[in-house]
């Protein structure tokens, strides 16, 4: 699969964090692919750690945001736990975040549903 290897690449170039952010981010944006990114999160999570330090961290920390489901959240919580407090504190922020989505997605009307997919913002028809 393109997407595991390249996120396999990144861990042996000198990306910056906003590179890597962009990164993430890209593969995050479809859902199907974000099993495919938690899972290669959660599998090479101490490679990520030794190449990306604590300060460099936030831009894998931030795609849990987009964790709508509570499996895809607690598996993440699970891997996230050992970061520093004030990464936790921030995350934290991110896990909330993904809480919303996934109430979103779960109690939504279909009109606010349709409204929040319209990509103008406009409502949909």
């Amino acid at each position: 699969m393109l997407l595991r290897r390249a996120l396999a690449l990144s861990l042996t170039l000198e990306l910056t964090p906003y590179q890597v952010s962009h990164l993430l981010w890209q593969a995050a944006r479809d859902r199907k692919n974000r099993a495919n990114l938690y899972a290669w999160i959660t599998s090479e999570w101490s490679r990520i750690r030794t190449k990306w330090k604590d300060d460099v961290l936030w831009p894998v920390l931030g795609v849990a945001k987009l964790a709508c489901s509570d499996e895809e959240r607690k598996t993440l919580e699970g891997v996230f736990v050992g970061v520093s407090i004030n990464q936790w504190n921030w995350l934290r922020d991110r896990l909330r975040e993904a809480m919303d989505c996934r109430d979103l997605r779960d109690y939504a009307s279909p009109a606010t549903s349709a409204y929040l997919r319209s990509s103008s913002g406009t409502k949909a028809r």
